[in-house]
């Protein structure tokens, strides 16, 4: 049996609120400073700890030079993320959205939309999720446009900008070969800088040179498609 309720169309045509559709809302924000001891390349680390929820996304952005979301682990019910800075100092602003029912939010008066089972899908106290751009990788090793001197640049009509990555753009280089150990190299290529209205992508040499036991042949593991999501945090 369907249900009843509350259902908005934006100026499109496109539904927006109803009680089967659900946007992610800001859970919390806050700020890291990268630095600590820099990678072979100079590059500088910045990690955060937060609480998982239920299904967090989380947007950064340096306050100057490149930055790229290494990883992510989880522990018990928190989420700790691994930024990495082309410069130590770098302040690292961060937004986590996440399913509206894992998100506390204040003040008296508001319209709130909860689906059948009595779940909330809407309220309109919360700050949801903006999409303003999008970009997806063209799933090359060579040609790429983010390996271009200049890079892909994206233009929006507000400074107030996040970014939320995917998967990493990446590489993996063994320089030498032997039943011995092998020496091998971490050549993260994906990277963005935020510049006013403006998010840059371009290929960046992090560079971390460790060792490998084992003898393994010279080689290369690359990791070829990235997508991200660009996000308008004004107000947030």
């Amino acid at each position: 049996m369907a249900d009843f309720g509350l259902a908005v169309y934006n100026s499109s045509g496109y539904l927006q609120i109803d009680s089967t559709y659900k946007n992610l809302s800001l859970r919390t924000k806050g700020a890291v400073t990268s630095g600590g001891s820099p990678t072979a390349t100079n590059w500088y680390s910045a990690s955060f700890t937060v609480a998982y929820g239920t299904s967090p996304v989380m947007a950064f952005r340096p306050s100057s030079g490149q930055a790229m979301l290494l990883y992510s682990t989880v522990s018990g019910s928190n989420i700790t993320y691994y930024v990495l800075c082309s410069a130590s100092g770098v302040t690292v602003s961060y937004w986590v959205f996440d399913d509206p029912v894992s998100v506390t939010v204040s003040g008296l008066y508001g319209l709130i939309v909860n689906n059948a089972a009595g779940a909330k899908v809407f309220d309109s106290r919360s700050n949801y999720m903006r999409v303003v751009g999008v970009l997806s990788s063209p799933g090359v090793l060579t040609g790429d446009p983010m390996d271009s001197s200049g890079g892909i640049t994206q233009t929006f009509g507000t400074s107030n900008l996040a970014v939320v990555q995917g998967q990493l753009r990446s590489s993996i280089n063994n320089n030498s070969a032997g039943t011995g150990s092998t020496t091998y190299s971490l050549f993260l290529a994906a990277a963005f800088t935020v510049s006013g209205t403006s998010v840059v992508w371009k290929s960046a040499n992090e560079q971390t040179t460790s060792t490998a036991s084992g003898g393994v042949p010279p080689s290369q593991q690359s990791v070829l498609a990235y997508d991200y999501l660009v996000l308008d945090v004004s107000n947030m």
